[in-house]
């Protein structure tokens, strides 16, 4: 963690997003959303590529017979964007040879998500509308169910279920999280204290930037997305990120 660095506050991150997808930007939410997914998929397999089989071809529920067929991943995606995000991740982890189940327990309201939902059913990845029904303990959890728009303490069903499902996974069974952008339940503008009793990741990949709620995060802090112009990195003082990704050589995730 580096306090120097600016961490973005919800407005901030809300204001953002609308100026990347404003006229003069021109950026659309199927772009972002494409981007943010296929970035973090590559962050994850990098992370636990022991997860990843090496001979998938890729396009289909079948592995090479020479090969186990990978532990199971799986991806649970909350009806906003940081739910698309996660729609998106679990088709990439999938041609990249990984074995993911997505938990999708209520649709977003946006079209393009049914898109997203068809692509996943073409490489035959399995989609469960409740917790109820996951089968096999996971070895790897993808929390996509809230983004940086999550506002209050309380959580409504099914959702609250699920962020103790997870809770649960991560506290007694040791299967590692990683949270998309920021771990679901957490107040954007709010520091994380020790005392909460909040999901806690493993792992968290932000988007564009980190935001205030991750400055106390003491796991591994990853940043994904490259969307931002230089003009537009300047205002909002995220201009470092880009420096941190030329001084790690990577292309489309690094380590914050």
């Amino acid at each position: 963690m580096v306090l120097e660095y600016h961490y973005l506050t919800q407005k901030e991150a809300q204001e953002l997003d609308n100026e990347l997808m404003s006229d003069t930007i021109g950026y659309k939410l199927e772009q972002l959303m494409e981007i943010a997914g296929l970035s973090c998929a590559i962050c994850i397999r990098h992370c636990y590529l022991h997860l990843f089989c090496q001979y998938s071809d890729g396009y289909s529920s079948q592995f090479s017979s020479s090969q186990t067929t990978p532990s199971q991943i799986m991806v649970i995606c909350g009806p906003g964007n940081n739910g698309g995000d996660g729609l998106v991740i679990a088709r990439y982890l999938k041609l990249f040879g990984g074995n993911p189940i997505v938990v999708y327990p209520r649709k977003g309201s946006h079209p393009f998500y049914d898109d997203l939902v068809t692509l996943l059913k073409s490489l035959s990845i399995p989609i469960i509308p409740t917790i109820d029904e996951i089968g096999p303990t996971p070895a790897l959890i993808i929390d996509s169910v809230f983004g940086f728009s999550f506002s209050g303490d309380y959580i409504r069903p099914p959702f609250n279920s699920i962020i103790d499902y997870m809770k649960k996974c991560s506290n007694i069974s040791a299967i590692p999280i990683v949270s998309i952008d920021i771990p679901s339940g957490w107040n954007v503008d709010n520091r994380y204290n020790e005392n909460d009793t909040l999901l806690y990741p493993d792992i968290i990949i932000s988007l564009t930037a980190p935001k205030v709620c991750t400055l106390s995060f003491k796991g591994k802090h990853y940043i994904a997305g490259r969307f931002v112009p230089p003009f537009l990195a300047t205002k909002y003082n995220i201009d470092y990120i880009n420096k941190i990704y030329l001084n790690n050589n990577n292309e489309l995730f690094t380590l914050l």
